[in-house]
């Protein structure tokens, strides 16, 4: 009779899921380590989900499931609704019927706003990135794409 040795076991790693909306995304880290990120961008009451990321390294242990699965759960606490635009989302929406009730579909007309709102908002994030200070330190709250195209300019 052949004995095998057990096999070691793997220390229990630390899986975690923030909501850092300063930067308007959902961010996985893995024991401390930033694994992947899914960006959401918050118009009135929907959040709009234009991708998810994450690092290849770990493709295929759920990690992009799990960062869906929480904007839809706080999307839902919220009484908001999920517009997916990247193809992860899309199809992970259509695997998951449980969350129909809260994901929408583009509206005729809506698309070319969307795009533009993406647009602001990603130019925002870029220059609060370059700048040391957030160009909104001084407003209360999170802030939406929305009000990145509504600011009065000087």
């Amino acid at each position: 009779m052949t004995v095998r040795p057990s096999p070691t076991p793997r220390p229990a790693m630390a899986f975690e899921i923030k909501a850092e909306q300063d930067r308007e995304r959902y961010s996985a880290y893995l024991d401390g380590r930033l694994v992947g990120w899914a960006q959401c961008v918050l118009v009135r009451d929907t959040v709009l989900v234009p991708y998810v990321r994450v690092d290849p390294a770990d493709h295929d242990k759920g990690i992009g499931s799990l960062l869906l699965r929480r904007i839809f759960d706080d999307a839902r606490a919220g009484d908001r609704t999920v517009l997916a635009l990247c193809p992860f989302a899309k199809r992970w929406k259509q695997l998951h019927p449980g969350y129909r009730d809260i994901a929408r579909e583009p509206r005729w007309g809506e698309r070319a706003a969307v795009r533009a709102l993406l647009l602001a908002a990603r130019t925002r994030r870029r220059l609060d990135e370059f700048t040391e200070t957030p160009a909104d330190s001084n407003r209360a709250g999170p802030v939406s794409a929305m009000d990145a195209g509504t600011r009065q300019t000087a």
